[in-house]
């Protein structure tokens, strides 16, 4: 008898979840969300030479950011660094960049990062509970590279 009321509770309610789901509308195309977002951030180019502001043995940075067709690539130099890979930027509530591929001392790594006018910032390293270094040399929280 349990059994029975705990169907006919579990139906109703699916009933219910399938009827307030179907009056929402979902984005019903292939293109995402935020197209028109990220068709804006495409039409910045963000090519250019960015340059760490710290300085010290090891934390000389410099991304180099080169736009081919539709795609940038990067190009990490420094004195224990020479990386290159893909960097995919993307607009949401803020410019986002993500490195794709080898970068600082993780090989291959995805790294991110946000951008701000022109500059990007990248947090270095994290905590006890997300443990992660990407530029051991640098001892900065964040690293931010001005164009």
């Amino acid at each position: 008898m349990k059994n029975n009321i705990f169907l006919k509770l579990v139906f109703a309610l699916s009933i219910v979840t399938f009827i307030g789901c179907n009056g929402n509308q979902q984005n019903t195309t292939d293109e995402p969300a935020n197209s028109v977002e990220n068709a804006n951030a495409s039409t910045i180019d963000y090519s250019g030479v960015y340059i760490s502001g710290k300085t010290g043995e090891g934390c000389n940075l410099t991304i180099t950011l080169a736009k081919e067709n539709e795609t940038y690539k990067y190009f990490l130099t420094g004195e224990h660094h020479d990386q290159e890979g893909i960097a995919i930027i993307e607009k949401t509530d803020a410019v986002y960049i993500t490195f794709d591929g080898p970068i600082g001392n993780h090989k291959p790594k995805t790294v991110s990062g946000q951008i701000e006018g022109n500059t990007i910032k990248i947090q270095n390293y994290g905590n006890s509970m997300n443990e992660y270094h990407f530029f051991v040399d640098c001892d900065e929280k964040y690293l931010e590279f001005v164009k």
